[in-house]
């Protein structure tokens, strides 16, 4: 068994310290997410760390990552510290640990510090303790972390108000990046904006409408001509989505059912040779 690991302060934590942590993350911890990959928050020789594992290891994902590509676990890692060095907020990165068996990734985890404040999904739709909040501030100042975001070649593609944590400091709102490893640093043009935006998904319209106004003024656009970007884009993905699944249904699917209609025929023609066996012996 191979390792390949990183970790941001040696004077806290060594390789081995990092070891056990993972082999404690397996059996114990408290689950924060676990769909298709899990996210465990762990108490760990006096800190409070948050350990995520990535799953989706197929084989060619696994020979990717193992020759040409970074880990997840790796790229979350590093971008972690681009980030903070671009005066972005996320939870302070601890290490990346990655294991690999005949060459070849088998599992990857990525660990940071805990932060016990909730995301925006969780605050703009009353599912923490916080309600007495301004919301208008609140959307207000999304929008210019957003803003900020864009404006340094910050590009999360897979944006959404459950991938943003809210930190209140009185009168203050600061915000911080999670789930990091599909983001990219480039300069971001006005039609990869509104490629990000349309990520972006609100329970009010009310608070949709204001996101886009902050957003629309901060860059000098029109929010009238943002909205109908945004439509217009919103609509092409759609109509693509949708053209995809016809296409799989006609195609890929079609040829599944024809298969097992053959592999089912074929069985039963066995069957029935066998039937015709005993009946004449």
């Amino acid at each position: 068994m191979g390792l390949k690991l990183s970790i941001a302060d040696k004077n806290q934590f060594s390789e081995n310290t990092l070891n056990r942590l993972i082999q404690l993350f397996e059996t114990s911890g408290e689950v924060i997410k676990d769909n298709r990959n899990v996210i465990k928050k762990l108490d760990f020789e006096g800190a409070n760390l948050v350990v995520k594992s990535f799953a989706g290891m197929y084989f060619f994902n696994r020979l990717a990552y193992s020759t040409i590509r970074k880990s997840k676990a790796q790229r979350s890692f590093e971008f972690a510290i681009k980030l903070k060095s671009l005066s972005i907020h996320t939870p302070e990165p601890v290490g990346y640990f990655d294991v690999y068996k005949l060459g070849l990734l088998t599992k990857s985890y990525y660990i940071s510090h805990y932060d016990p404040v909730n995301n925006l999904y969780e605050i703009l739709n009353q599912e923490s303790g916080h309600t007495t909040i301004n919301r208008q501030q609140l959307i207000n100042d999304f929008a210019v972390f957003i803003y900020q975001l864009h404006s340094k070649g910050i590009f999360h593609d897979d944006l959404s108000i459950s991938n943003v944590l809210v930190y209140f400091n009185q009168d203050v709102i600061n915000f911080s990046l999670v789930d990091l490893n599909r983001i990219k640093f480039t300069k971001i043009t006005y039609n990869e904006r509104i490629k990000n935006l349309s990520r972006l998904s609100f329970k009010y319209e009310e608070d949709l409408e204001n996101f886009l106004q902050m957003y629309a003024s901060l860059n000098h656009y029109k929010k009238e001509n943002l909205i109908r970007e945004l439509q217009a884009y919103s609509a092409r993905v759609s109509y693509l989505r949708n053209l995809r699944k016809k296409i799989k249904y006609y195609t890929l699917t079609k040829v599944k059912n024809l298969f097992n209609k053959l592999v089912i025929q074929k069985i039963q023609n066995l069957k029935d040779a066998r039937k015709l066996c005993k009946s004449r012996f």
